[in-house]
């Protein structure tokens, strides 16, 4: 077993994919890789790769237009099909983000106000210890 948490960053923008990887590089703790689609998740899904944390953007591309259903879909399919904890992350926090983060039951964070994605990761890890705890 590797040292490293294995996360994936489900992000469709460029600059947004670069300032993650510089914030979690900072750091050894975690083996990242990128996807930049809902199709994208798919083939790692089929590729049978494991994650221990997913950071999805809500915004994530899907197969034809920009909203918030391919950022859902490709978390349902992340908790569906691997044991990751997932978290949804946008710079739209409205209140149809914040019902699909409650539908999901995953935490819901504003990237353009957060203090970087690996505080991201470790309080998606945090959330999922203390959901999972009061469900017990």
């Amino acid at each position: 077993m590797s040292d490293k948490w294995r996360v994936l960053i489900a992000e469709d923008d460029p600059d947004w994919q670069e300032l993650a990887g510089e914030n979690l590089s900072k750091t050894k703790d975690y083996e990242i890789t990128f996807a930049g689609s809902l199709f994208e998740v798919d083939t790692l899904l089929r590729q049978e790769r494991t994650f221990d944390i997913a950071l999805v953007d809500l915004g994530l591309g899907g197969y034809k237009n920009f909203n918030m259903q391919g950022g859902k879909d490709a978390a349902i399919r992340l908790q569906q099909q691997t044991d990751a904890k997932v978290g949804l992350f946008s710079a739209i926090t409205n209140q149809e983000a914040r019902q699909i983060a409650r539908e999901l039951g995953v935490p819901l964070f504003d990237k353009t106000k957060y203090d970087g994605f690996d505080n991201m990761l470790k309080e998606t890890l945090h959330w999922n210890l203390n959901v999972h705890r009061e469900h017990e």
